[in-house]
């Protein structure tokens, strides 16, 4: 393999670990929001706009 091919590879695997990385801060954060809704209990119908993956905040 050339160091070109090499860093494509890098870069790809690179990008899919982000998107995994995102995919997985998604779906704890989803949980969280359900979690804390039942405790309230609140419908689960604005959940989505209460998700916010960025935020590592727990409650």
């Amino acid at each position: 393999m050339s160091a070109e091919e090499k860093g494509a590879d890098r870069k790809t695997e690179d990008e899919r670990r982000a998107k995994d990385v995102a995919s997985f801060k998604r779906d704890k954060a989803e949980f969280r929001v359900e979690r804390a809704l039942t405790k309230a209990s609140l419908p689960n119908v604005f959940k989505d706009n209460l998700i916010f993956p960025e935020d590592d905040n727990r409650d």
